[in-house]
């Protein structure tokens, strides 16, 4: 232990600042020799030393203050401590001379205060009581308690440390037992308030990673997203539509030709409206694909064809009611049964089979019979399949492509054609999507499988419109909101007039009210105001990273306070 520690010769370097003490420094100390002996080297291979003195003496500086902190103001006392042991100089002389060069240091050493007492708060979280209970979600009251007692504590062995004798020490650490305190009980407010704030400044909106990620799809497939949809504020999202104007009513619609236009892509379909003309094209090019895959392949009988025809006509059955059984099914099923009956059955009249069962089950009123009708389809499909694969495996994988291909055109037709404006305009929502998707496999979806699905989920998470959007309470509530602004703008625009002398200050005021709101929305819908509104500079820094920069902060501004 440094002898000092118990001796009462209050030397103090405020004291050699006011010309108080007859201290000098001493020059074969430690860190003379240390700096002579690289001013000597600087000289001899022609660097500029004297500059680099200069240099090594801010570098002294900060690394002095840091260590003052790390050692709860001890340093000096255990630089005197070597000195003394590795020289011919007295402990109290070296005693002086460090406590002299402190007294002399320039801002350096403050820098080097904080950071040495950003560095040990650091170092001291993992076992520090008020971290602890921040990372465990206690509130703010206990962490603030917890804190203030490890304040205290700090401070008083900081003060007790940078004393001079027993008493000196033990006023100060009273000191620093009441200033630690104060400053451990009232950062963890201030470093919350402060992250918050700056958080909502920097990074106003943060974005949950599991909405980053849907943002992440449809920006892949080219459909464009609003702060507001990828944040998931609804603040936002009103102020976008309600005050975004013709920019923000361009990006909705381009965003839903976008969804459109990715939509169809799953079926081969280069568009961005799924009118009645794309739909009917869509089905016709991959009628051409299965027109030409079925002219060089030849479908024969199997047991599972046989198997899966039967399944169909009693699925049907099990589904519709004695009553509503229609004929259609049966003699569809008795027609292909004459045609199979002589084991094979022709690529030319498999597609003519294929393509009127298609129709039927698009033109089918009935669900119960577009159903079966499909059942059948999917049965001759597989078969040709199993054909395909075993006979002719070259062109396996366009077949798997086409049929791919179709079932994909399915779910756009069952989407396309709710009932609904968006659908008479050719536009397909995500809501509908999904709808179509789930009918087709809802397990598929549920469990993420299909080439839907992740498309749809994105798009129903994002793109949802928010309640009672572009309706008359909505109006309502804008033009309300553009009065409210206006006689507020009125009377401070007639205040500030009358201030400076120029008349019409309330109706300069009253047009600033209101144009505010436009002006405001065309700021937010702009290319860089949308970047500032979904940047994530600066991420919500939760309770254990508070607690983390609370024990940073409260060790470097405890050694600053006399």
């Amino acid at each position: 232990m440094p002898r000092d520690l118990l001796k009462d010769k209050p030397r103090k370097p405020r004291d050699l600042l006011e010309g108080k003490g007859e201290l000098k420094p001493v020059e074969n100390s430690i860190g003379a020799r240390v700096g002579n002996w690289l001013y000597d080297t600087a000289n001899a291979v022609g660097l500029p030393a004297s500059r680099m003195r200069r240099d090594l003496q801010g570098a002294d500086d900060f690394v002095r203050g840091a260590a003052d902190v790390a050692t709860f103001g001890t340093a000096d006392e255990l630089a005197a401590l070597g000195t003394s042991a590795t020289s011919d100089i007295s402990y109290d002389q070296a005693l002086n001379a460090e406590r002299l060069r402190d007294a002399n240091a320039g801002p350096m050493r403050t820098a080097g205060q904080v950071a040495g007492g950003l560095a040990t708060g650091a170092l001291m979280a993992p076992i520090s009581p008020s971290v602890r209970m921040a990372q465990g979600g206690r509130g703010l009251l206990p962490v603030s308690a917890a804190s203030g007692a490890e304040g205290a504590t700090l401070g008083a062995g900081y003060a007790y440390g940078s004393g001079e004798g027993i008493e000196d020490r033990a006023n100060l650490a009273k000191t620093g037992l009441v200033t630690g305190g104060v400053i451990g009980a009232a950062t963890p407010a201030v470093v919350t308030g402060a992250t918050k704030l700056g958080q909502k400044i920097v990074s106003p909106n943060p974005i949950s990673p599991e909405r980053k990620a849907m943002a992440d799809i449809l920006r892949r497939e080219g459909v464009q997203t609003t702060a507001g949809q990828q944040s998931g504020s609804k603040s936002l999202r009103y102020k976008e539509s309600a005050i975004g104007g013709s920019k923000a009513a361009d990006i909705f619609e381009k965003q839903y030709e976008q969804f459109t236009a990715a939509t169809l892509s799953r079926a081969g379909i280069t568009a961005n409206r799924a009118t009645p003309e794309v739909i009917d094209q869509g089905f016709r090019d991959i009628g051409r694909m299965f027109d030409d895959l079925s002219a060089r392949n030849t479908l024969r009988v199997d047991k599972p064809l046989v198997s899966d025809l039967r399944k169909a006509r009693a699925n049907y059955r099990l589904r519709t009611g004695k009553a509503d059984v229609v004929p259609l099914i049966d003699a569809k099923l008795k027609g292909i049964a004459d045609d199979i009956s002589s084991g094979t059955l022709t690529g030319e009249k498999y597609q003519s089979i294929r393509s009127t069962l298609g129709e039927e089950a698009r033109n089918a009123t009935k669900p119960e019979v577009r159903r079966a009708l499909y059942d059948i389809q999917n049965a001759l499909d597989d078969a040709m399949e199993r054909n395909i694969r075993l006979y002719n495996p070259s062109d396996a994988g366009a077949w798997t492509e086409a049929r791919q291909l179709y079932r994909n055109m399915l779910v756009i037709q069952d989407a396309a054609t709710r009932a609904g404006e968006t659908s008479a305009l050719g536009l397909i929502t995500p809501s509908q999507l999904r709808s179509a998707a789930t009918r087709q496999n809802k397990s598929g979806y549920a469990r993420g499988k299909g080439d839907f699905a992740d498309l749809a989920r994105a798009g129903e998470a994002l793109m949802r419109p928010m309640p009672n959007s572009g309706t008359a309470d909505r109006l309502g509530a804008s033009l309300a909101t553009a009065g409210i602004r206006g006689g507020v703008g009125a009377a401070l625009g007639e205040s500030i007039g009358q201030f400076v002398g120029l008349p019409g200050g309330g109706y300069a005021g009253g047009l600033a009210g209101i144009a505010l709101p436009a002006i405001q929305g065309r700021a937010m819908m702009s290319g860089p105001g949308q970047k500032y509104l979904t940047n994530q500079l600066l991420p919500p820094i939760g309770p254990g990273g508070n607690a983390l920069i609370n024990s940073m902060l409260r060790n470097s501004a405890i050694p600053q306070v006399p």
